[in-house]
């Protein structure tokens, strides 16, 4: 019988991650794939995304709505309890050979803790990353703790997860899945791109979700570099929603008071996967304090304004300029990402989190591994001196 391999999506950006290793992992006579979806993508604030995965016939396996802000303190803690209560039932009967979870959002922390009460061998991807500006950083190197196997996207990554106690036998070195998509999916040429949006030859790609270890700072920053846009006035600006995450409502509205005075700013709710690495392409910088311009944005040797510490922690590659935040640093940062000298440089840059064929080695890995043992114990392995 082909083993049972669950993937748990509780966001747009986990799924975006994960569809190509599903796909991947569906097409062999070995395994069989499933999937739990939750969190944001049921909420219409968020752009409803768990209709993508259905237009892409795909099954989904168990749909976990969750009605909820996503705004404060309470409604992480209720999303955090209705992800890991409402999908006992499920893991629980199915009883999978092997969950995969992604990243760090606060429902895939919930499905982990799941998993470790049902004794269900878990695989984290993306782990041992560091992101000092937000509670992320806590849930991953829980969810590490919370897992068997690792597939991390550098060999930094791998000694910090080892460092944490893991067997160095089930940590493995696969580069990013972000890099993965690029490499797979049809982009879009520019003036199709130009076209469907109805954008300028020269325009921003811009991101900006909560910190929430950061939240003051992070609305201070997108006022900031709202007001640097007067400055820019020959450049379109292409945003996105930001994270279901605590803060989101206070960007949300800001967003949406600039959208209605300035016609020159494009505000998505949610762009799909193939639109926003075809827009990422084509853009002139992308800017803001998402991961998709510290992981993504390197392999198309687009230059990245990363402002605040939201991803403080990171590995950075040379087309990426930290920012401070301020109306003064963001413009001077502008202008250095869109120099000619910057753009010269670039041609030497390389993408730390790899060159893509990540869910290839997975899959290969994972014929390896031994998914009938359910056995869950796993020993602290301690560093040698």
């Amino acid at each position: 019988m082909r083993k049972k391999i669950v993937f748990f999506t509780g966001s747009r950006s986990e799924f975006d991650l994960m569809s190509g290793l599903y796909d991947a992992i569906n097409k062999t006579n070995k395994f069989k794939a499933s999937l739990i979806v939750s969190g944001s993508h049921s909420s219409r604030k968020f752009g409803s995304t768990y209709k993508i995965i259905k237009q892409k016939k795909i099954k989904i396996d168990s749909f976990i709505k969750i009605f909820n802000k996503f705004d404060s303190k309470k409604d992480i803690i209720k999303s955090i309890s209705e992800v890991l209560t409402k999908n006992f039932y499920f893991l629980n009967h199915f009883k999978p050979n092997l969950v995969f979870l992604i990243g760090d959002r606060y429902e895939t922390f919930s499905i982990s803790i799941l998993c470790l009460v049902l004794k269900i061998p878990v695989a984290h991807i993306h782990g041992g990353e560091v992101t000092e500006g937000s509670y992320d950083d806590n849930f991953r190197h829980s969810i590490t703790k919370f897992s068997k196997y690792h597939f991390v996207s550098n060999s930094v990554f791998k000694k910090r997860v080892i460092q944490l106690g893991e067997l160095p036998k089930n940590v493995f070195n696969v580069g990013g899945l972000g890099v993965d998509n690029i490499k797979k999916l049809k982009i879009a040429n520019k003036q199709t791109i130009l076209k469907k949006f109805n954008l300028k030859n020269n325009y921003f790609l811009a991101t900006f979700h909560p910190s929430s270890l950061d939240s003051k700072n992070s609305i201070t920053y997108l006022k900031n570099f709202l007001s640097t846009l007067r400055n820019y006035k020959k450049y379109d600006v292409i945003i996105t929603y930001p994270n279901a995450e605590e803060g989101n409502e206070k960007i949300i509205k800001l967003l949406k008071k600039y959208e209605q005075n300035n016609s020159n700013l494009k505000l998505y709710k949610s762009l799909g996967l193939e639109n926003y690495l075809s827009l990422m392409k084509y853009s002139k910088l992308v800017v803001g304090n998402s991961s998709s311009g510290i992981a993504e944005a390197p392999s198309f040797n687009i230059p990245t304004i990363n402002i605040g510490n939201r991803q403080k922690g990171r590995i950075f590659a040379k087309s990426v300029i930290q920012c401070n935040g301020s109306t003064d640093d963001i413009r001077k940062k502008i202008n250095k990402a869109l120099s000619k000298n910057f753009l010269v440089s670039l041609k030497k840059n390389k993408n730390p989190y790899g060159n893509g064929g990540a869910s290839k080695k997975i899959l290969k890995i994972l014929k390896t591994l031994n998914l009938n043992d359910m056995n869950t114990k796993k020993p602290f392995y301690d560093m040698k001196k």
